[in-house]
């Protein structure tokens, strides 16, 4: 019994159509992402237990007040959103206050 030849048969990927020059190649065809798309790059942070249970305590209060899930990540978002339109005076008295109850 002969054997089918089944890729003789299938119709020719867009990708192998562009590499042959029956397709044209335009940005459109190969979905390339836009420009704009933001990087995320990761950041490593070193906290205290007490800085731990109150960023938990924290998203807990307010994911429990939104009635979704809010991560640590959206937390620490908004609240540099506050810092940048906080005076620098008042920001400054919030980490001396954070920074003594360390110590």
């Amino acid at each position: 019994m002969a054997k089918k030849d089944l890729f003789s048969q299938a119709p020719k990927s867009r990708l192998a159509q562009m590499a042959q020059g029956t397709q044209p190649i335009t940005e459109e065809s190969l979905g390339l992402k836009s420009p704009q798309s933001p990087q995320r790059k990761p950041k490593s942070f070193r906290l205290y237990e007490r800085d731990l249970s109150r960023l938990a305590a924290t998203v807990e209060n307010l994911s429990r007040h939104l009635g979704k899930r809010v991560t640590d990540a959206d937390l620490l978002r908004g609240l540099l959103c506050l810092g940048e339109k906080m005076p620098e005076e008042e920001l400054l008295a919030a980490i001396r206050q954070a920074r003594s109850e360390i110590l």
